[in-house]
């Protein structure tokens, strides 16, 4: 499959890692077992995807769809697809029995659902993520592909953000200039998992990319179930393990340059069942290890995809392992990025707060007591470039000439410190709704640039930080004078490409 003709759309799709509440029925351990899904209706598990049964895993209806309809023959098959086709076009019905359809039509791939999937993509403001995702099944079909394009076209148009610059840098030190970049751990670029080039990985999150509960700290290389990934690097396999034993899909394992170390190379979301390889074995650079296991298998579902980082790892007594990422893995490959990060313009807004401050006649904004910056940023590395990629490197210069802060926002090229920390730099899903709408691809990271100690790591001192244009010298006096300041954010990506955005603003105390 041309990856590069997957729409914007498509690119939404791992919104599916982090379910939203109201998917989550009454969990269980149980799944459906051969005999009931072949006894039971389709119609009956349809009514059950929304709403698991009492002791039922969350999506064992939706895996008992799926294998019913993969196990039926041609005509019964058509109709299990005609009885999920018309739940999910069906907009009465519960949000997430709907979605649901979508993923068992792009499970099943057969070429019947495709008509019902365009439809859904190209009409239906509630679905195009799910139905792109399912449509990608189809690499084949034409005309599959050619919604899928016709979406890219529409999406890209509809999500083009207004140019967004600096404004004149008024410290007197300069623009900030970043800490130097860490040094990549290896003497020359490493092979990538899967054949081909950078554009062919199809890299969707970066390590940087932050969600609303951890950050990413890892690289996700979207390909479908079953494709073979083979080792960037020779080791040995130190730990083969998952911390969540009901989920096939999330199985790991290390390889370490060195026999018995603790750091090195972890694998996540490869099919156990396929591992060419036992721990303690010494795996060559370039051997295949496994496939990718299908993600509508578990409880659950989501993308197929590798996830790998670079991380230290210890083995606890209970036999639970606990990794730590300690570096982009971007830098220990051949990665060429072109591309700057892109900004939306500054927002300002009281501490703590969504509530923005309003802007003069003159269109200037006016500011006083304690205030937060915030800026809205994505980042891709070269034009087509479909990806959800997190920004390394940001910087905040505050100024009139005199008085002046600037501060490191946030490095997080190497080790990130604690990666369950994203308050309060990174606004929630919830917040970054008061500003624009968060499922538009591209999708942005919105930051608080002003919640920092100046560190470049997240911290719990970090929430005590603002702009306080209220603020006191040790001779009491104001910090802030009234006058205008110029506000200017910097990002660097971890090619060294910049981009900055600024306002001028006035202060008012």
């Amino acid at each position: 499959m041309n990856r590069q003709l997957l729409s914007k759309a498509v690119c939404l799709l791992l919104a599916l890692a982090v379910l939203p509440a109201c998917a989550r029925g009454q969990v269980g351990d149980l799944m459906y077992t051969p005999e009931q899904i072949r006894d039971t209706t389709a119609e009956v598990f349809v009514e059950r995807l929304p709403q698991p049964e009492p002791g039922y895993q969350q999506f064992a209806a939706l895996n008992a769809l799926i294998e019913k309809a993969k196990r039926s023959e041609a005509a019964a098959r058509r109709q299990i697809i005609a009885v999920v086709v018309a739940a999910m076009e069906d907009k009465q019905r519960p949000y997430q029995q709907r979605w649901q359809c979508c993923k068992v039509l792009g499970a099943v791939a057969d070429e019947e659902a495709v008509p019902a999937l365009i439809r859904v993509l190209q009409n239906d403001e509630s679905l195009p993520a799910f139905a792109a995702e399912a449509l990608a099944s189809f690499p084949k079909n034409a005309a599959a592909q050619e919604a899928l394009r016709q979406a890219a076209a529409t999406e890209a148009s509809a999500n083009s953000p207004s140019p967004a610059a600096a404004v004149e840098e008024r410290a007197p030190t300069g623009p900030p200039q970043p800490p130097p970049a860490p040094t990549p751990s290896v003497a020359k670029p490493l092979p990538w998992p899967f054949p081909g080039g950078q554009e062919e990985q199809v890299i969707f999150n970066n390590y940087q990319q932050a969600t609303d509960i951890y950050i990413h700290c890892g690289l996700d290389f979207i390909h479908p179930a079953g494709t073979p990934v083979t080792a960037v690097d020779s080791g040995y396999v130190a730990a083969i393990f998952t911390n969540y034993p009901e989920w096939v899909t999330h199985h790991s394992f290390i390889v370490t340059p060195q026999e018995g170390g603790n750091e090195g190379w972890c694998y996540t979301h490869l099919d156990p069942g396929t591992f060419t390889f036992q721990a303690g074995d010494f795996v060559r650079q370039g051997q295949r290890l496994g496939s990718l296991v299908d993600f509508s298998v578990g409880n659950q579902p989501g993308v197929a995809h590798l996830h790998l980082h670079y991380v230290r790892f210890a083995k606890e007594a209970s036999g639970k392992v606990v990794v730590h990422s300690l570096l982009d893995p971007l830098y220990c490959f051949d990665w060429k990025d072109t591309e700057p990060p892109i900004f939306q313009p500054l927002r300002f807004v009281a501490a703590g707060t969504t509530q923005q401050f309003q802007a003069s006649t003159d269109g200037v904004v006016k500011v006083s007591g304690k205030v937060d910056v915030l800026a809205a940023l994505t980042d891709s590395a070269y034009p087509g470039h479909m990806g959800n990629l997190g920004v390394p490197v940001v910087m905040l210069s505050i100024s009139n000439g005199t008085q002046s802060m600037q501060k490191l926002v946030v490095d997080h090229r190497g080790d990130v410190g604690d990666e369950t920390r994203v308050r309060p730099l990174y606004l929630s899903y919830q917040e970054r709704k008061a500003f624009f709408n968060p499922d538009s691809f591209p999708r942005y990271q919105m930051l608080r640039v002003t919640r920092t100690d100046g560190d470049g790591r997240i911290g719990p001192g970090d929430a005590l930080e603002c702009w306080d244009t209220t603020a006191r010298d040790s001779k009491g006096r104001r910090a802030w004078p009234s006058g205008e300041y110029s506000v200017n954010v910097y990002a660097w990506d971890i090619a060294g490409n910049r981009a900055a955005v600024g306002a001028v603003v006035r202060v008012r105390n």
